[in-house]
């Protein structure tokens, strides 16, 4: 799972969050995210996150580009291209 503050101030939950609503924003992911988040971690390329899904689901490229929006910065011509 997932966590992080609803506001990046804290005067804004203070004033803006409703009483007993959490500051803070849950996500629970499941099987695909969750091997994806995890390979996350600023040495691997989105190429190698992607080829590392495929291998471990058992997925085709096409399947595997779903994925892609989890790196908005990334284009996939970058990808298809080598």
């Amino acid at each position: 799972m997932l966590s992080f503050p609803r506001f990046k101030r804290s005067w804004m939950s203070r004033y803006l969050l409703p009483k007993g609503m959490s500051k803070d924003i849950h996500v629970r992911l499941e099987e695909h995210g969750t091997a994806v988040w995890n390979l996350i971690d600023g040495q691997r390329t989105v190429r190698e996150i992607i080829e590392n899904s495929q291998t471990t689901f058992n997925m085709k490229q096409a399947t595997s580009l779903v994925y892609l929006p989890i790196f908005p910065n990334y284009r996939k011509t970058d990808l298809l291209n080598g």
